[in-house]
């Protein structure tokens, strides 16, 4: 796993076993980061990765610029991966070990950015997106994208649908408050 990006740019990360997580693809992370760019400034801003997997949006958030890391994952393994490769880079942020969903339940901080991608075919994205309205975690002009397989449609009464874009077998939706 390289980071595509920014200040660690080429740096190489130690990924988790593929039978338990499939990092998101290169060419997909460098179009989320240039469509935020052209948005937001990165500087100041947090960004939260739920279901972190591979932690790689985090580290692509931090070495373009972000400020604030939090990354959220039910397994400790990939914590612990997660943090030995934060401690490679020489970067902090927060490696949390817990349910997406529980994270979110009691949440008290909001975020610039909220990138969601669980696993293909679950419901947890609309229960994520429940959550992060009900217990306002998004920041009033925060950002949150989804990660799908493509032909999956985002519907909902709390966020619009600011833009897709589809890459091969998955989908990027950005979402706003509404």
């Amino acid at each position: 796993m390289i980071i595509t990006g920014g200040k660690y740019r080429s740096r190489k990360l130690t990924s988790p076993s593929e039978k338990i997580v499939k990092p998101t693809l290169s060419k997909v992370r460098e179009s989320v980061f240039n469509i935020l760019s052209s948005r937001i400034d990165f500087d100041g801003k947090s960004f939260l990765d739920l279901f972190a997997g591979s932690g790689i949006m985090g580290f692509e958030a931090i070495s373009r610029g972000f400020s604030f890391l939090t990354a959220i994952d039910n397994n400790a393994n990939n914590i612990a991966l997660l943090k030995d490769n934060a401690k490679k880079l020489g970067i902090e942020g927060f490696f949390i070990k817990n349910n997406a969903l529980n994270f979110l339940k009691t949440c008290e901080e909001k975020f610039d950015i909220i990138y969601i991608d669980p696993p293909y075919g679950s419901d947890l994205v609309e229960q994520s997106l429940n959550l992060i309205f009900n217990n306002r975690v998004l920041t009033d002009n925060g950002i949150i994208i989804v990660e799908t397989q493509k032909n999956k449609s985002i519907d909902s009464a709390a966020f619009k649908v600011i833009k897709e874009a589809v890459y091969g077998f998955c989908k990027l939706t950005f979402l706003t408050q509404k």
